[in-house]
């Protein structure tokens, strides 16, 4: 189990288990009781957090996607890594099996 946290200035931090690279494997930790911030998301202002099991999704405030962790289709990621969408995301959810992505304008 782990914990992502996100600040009102949109800095994440993590803390908790490191399975599947979820609270990232750069500090080589199998847990933390510390809150470690994501370097990888400094220059990034985020908006939204979502975590499922294995991995983490974060939304910027300019509408971009970002993975992190372990999911199907995008590998084992230490680092967050930027998932290709046409369009500007608005909203993001995250589950087991699968993740959501909403683009455009929300009626």
């Amino acid at each position: 189990m782990f914990l992502i946290i996100l600040k009102d200035k949109g800095e994440v931090y993590k803390t908790g288990f490191n399975a599947f690279n979820s609270i990232g494997k750069e500090n080589n930790l199998s847990k933390s009781s510390d809150e470690i911030r994501i370097e990888a998301f400094k220059d990034l202002r985020i908006s939204k957090i979502c975590t499922a099991m294995k991995y983490i999704l974060a939304l910027t405030t300019d509408g971009k996607l970002y993975q992190y962790g372990e999911m199907d289709g995008f590998g084992k990621q230490s680092n967050p890594i930027l998932i290709e969408i046409n369009g500007k995301v608005i909203h993001i959810e995250a589950a087991e099996k699968f993740a959501i992505a909403v683009t455009g304008l929300a009626i």
